[in-house]
């Protein structure tokens, strides 16, 4: 719903049924902002979404193409002592190998009835091959929402878990704020989104974990293969009254 107030915000407005209004902040958390490394981070599956960008750019340009639903799985390459980093020219080079030969491949892909897909490996010189899939999403189908959206993921087995003290951080970095919109809204929450990552790789908490919510009604911290939890605060939406609009 619009929210009240024009100037700055927040990021959702929740109405409910017995007139209260609830204000949520909304930050999505990446794992190299864990103080455990392991996981691909913000960088690296910016730069894959990039790539994937320029892909889905150049397939539309040419004439014939067809409304797709693309997913691209990319693995990092190993960090070690005994593997150099590649320079600048050298995954240049390899990403536009990497555009070429995929736009070669969709290009040449006969989808002419749904439901139809088909996956192929993508060699990229210095860089690790990327598995493309595309699925072929034609007009009026119940799939409607999935045309045209080509996403970048990062492979399978990228693991990082985030304590207190890393969401503590975020959550006093989002609080300096929140005074804006005090007297708007009865009750101001903070929802930690965890990054999407790809097939086998997700960025979860702590067992336990808890922050200090620094003025926030509830801090809350939103996974992908649970529930989503409570980490902080005592905020709770009233059963009786559920939300009635939302943006």
């Amino acid at each position: 719903m619009p929210t009240p107030t024009k100037q700055d915000p927040p990021d959702v407005a929740v109405a409910f049924r017995d007139g209260s209004l609830v204000a949520v902040e909304v930050r999505e958390v990446f794992s190299d902002e864990s103080g455990k490394r392991g996981s691909a981070g913000r960088g690296f599956w910016a730069g894959c979404q990039r790539l994937v960008n320029r892909i889905r750019d150049g397939y539309y340009a040419a004439p014939h193409s067809c409304r797709l639903h693309v997913s691209a799985i990319f693995l990092q390459r190993p960090r070690v002592p005994s593997l150099r980093p590649l320079r600048a020219d050298e995954v240049a080079r390899s990403e536009a190998l990497a555009l070429d030969n995929a736009l070669r491949w969709l290009r040449a892909l006969p989808f002419s009835a749904a439901p139809a897909f088909d996956s192929t490996r993508i060699d990229a010189d210095k860089m690790p091959p990327i598995h493309l899939t595309a699925s072929y999403i034609p007009d009026g189908s119940e799939h409607d929402r999935l045309a045209f959206e080509w996403r970048a993921s990062p492979g399978p087995g990228w693991v990082a878990r985030l304590d207190g003290g890393d969401l503590q951080a975020l959550v006093d970095l989002k609080a300096e704020g929140f005074l804006r919109y005090a007297r708007t809204f009865d009750a101001r929450l903070l929802l930690l989104v965890a990054e999407g990552t790809g097939p086998g790789s997700y960025l979860d908490v702590e067992d336990g974990t808890a922050v200090d919510p620094r003025g926030f009604d509830a801090v809350y911290f939103q996974r992908h293969f649970a529930s989503t939890l409570c980490i902080g605060g005592t905020f709770r939406p009233r059963d009786d009254a559920p939300p009635s609009a939302a943006s």
